[in-house]
């Protein structure tokens, strides 16, 4: 998560983050009694496919072989994670 959204979460209540935000993935009590909301993000990319095709002379003149191999389109997650920390009182801390 990017400073700047955290900072414009800063003072506001859970009930407003929540109702922006809705239901975290998972929730972390903090050692001072606040929580830290946990919001899981999942991204993809995907490299195109390819086609190489080579060409080599035949057995006759005048003729050519071709082949093409194909290598299919490959698709990664990429994960990423947004927090959102509470003070014990309810307001958010950046």
């Amino acid at each position: 998560m990017q400073d700047e959204e955290a900072a414009l979460w800063k003072g506001k209540t859970e009930m407003e983050l929540l109702s922006e935000k809705g239901v975290p993935d998972r929730i972390v009590p903090r050692p001072d009694g606040g929580k830290i909301y946990v919001y899981d993000q999942s991204r993809t990319a995907t490299l195109p496919g390819q086609a190489q095709t080579t060409t080599a002379p035949g057995l006759l003149y005048g003729t050519t072989t071709s082949t093409t191999t194909y290598t299919a389109p490959l698709t990664c997650g990429l994960p990423a994670c947004g927090n959102f920390g509470s003070a014990p009182r309810g307001s958010w801390k950046s």
